[in-house]
């Protein structure tokens, strides 16, 4: 199971829930779950994830600083990715990190995903080569 702000994710045909219902108000990226009632959620606009990873850098062609998304959030992001991703396996996201929150979007890489940290981010959050970065992940579905 992923965790998320609200508890533990389950996916099911079209439905996003979760284990616990307990009752929130996340307005983070524009989208707000209000918990849930008996039929199941009341509002299911976003997948939430968070998870902790280094920071690591790519020099490639296009050189970048990147966390890997670990492997149970990339499973979660694989069941959505066919219905978010814009193309080449992009998936759009909102990204959290400390107090600062951008706009960006995942990268497929050798099955999984990463999440590029741009340079606003790690400069504001004061991030550096080999921390580990608490990041919370906002897509849309």
């Amino acid at each position: 199971m992923v965790a998320l702000a609200v508890g533990e994710l389950v996916l099911s045909p079209g439905l996003l829930t979760t284990e616990t219902r307990e009752s929130v108000d996340s307005t983070a990226g524009g989208d707000t779950f209000r918990g849930f009632d008996e039929n199941g959620p009341l509002y299911a606009g976003r997948m939430d994830l968070r998870f902790s990873g280094v920071l690591w850098y790519w020099r490639g062609p296009a050189p970048y600083y990147f966390v890997t998304v670990p492997v149970e959030e990339c499973e979660a992001i694989s069941i959505v990715a066919a219905v978010v991703s814009y193309g080449w396996g992009m998936i759009p996201a909102t990204v959290r990190v400390g107090d600062t929150v951008v706009s960006t979007s995942l990268w497929p890489k050798d099955g999984g995903y990463i999440v590029p940290l741009k340079k606003q981010l790690r400069t504001a959050e004061l991030l550096e080569l080999g921390d580990v970065v608490n990041v919370r992940v906002g897509i849309r579905v």
